[in-house]
């Protein structure tokens, strides 16, 4: 059910709106047509592509979250609000600890600015995140997420 949520409330950026490509990342906006209110994110999905076990890694204005494809590792009503620690590395360099929230279907992180300093000038994004059945592991190219976040940034500064 949570899955079927998460893809309904991800069908309209997909369907509707103006989607543009950088390298593995998709710069996305879209502009309502009832409030005129524009909604911009940028996404890239696990490069593993392994069906259960895949996940999708977007940025919005306000955060990053990490939303996987798995029903196992949707959180449950109990767990909304708590932190949750993942581990990221780029490329070969040391890796990087961080707490993020669990919400409703995914969990996030607010500080963009600290993410896109760690992976700016990567080609490969680790992220190790422990779900209340263990951990995963999800791949990320970073090929183009320069471009794709500086689409972001400002998009959501005109949006101010």
């Amino acid at each position: 059910m949570k899955k079927l949520i998460f893809v309904l409330a991800c069908f309209p950026f997909l369907a509707f709106s103006s989607m543009v490509k950088f390298g593995d990342w998709a710069v996305d906006s879209k502009v309502d047509p009832i409030t005129d209110k524009k909604t911009v994110m940028i996404m890239a999905v696990d490069t593993t592509k392994k069906r259960n076990n895949s996940a999708g890694l977007i940025f919005n204005c306000n955060s990053t979250s990490l939303t996987s494809m798995s029903l196992l590792d949707i959180p449950n009503k109990n767990q909304v609000g708590n932190k949750v620690k993942f581990i990221l590395r780029v490329d070969k360099n040391k890796p990087f600890e961080m707490e993020w929230v669990t919400t409703e279907i995914n969990y996030s992180y607010s500080n963009l600015d600290e993410i896109n300093k760690l992976v700016e000038n990567g080609n490969k994004l680790i992220i190790r995140a422990e779900y209340p059945k263990g951990t995963k592991d999800f791949t990320f190219s970073l090929l183009g997420f320069k471009k794709a976040y500086s689409q972001l940034k400002s998009h959501c500064e005109a949006i101010k």
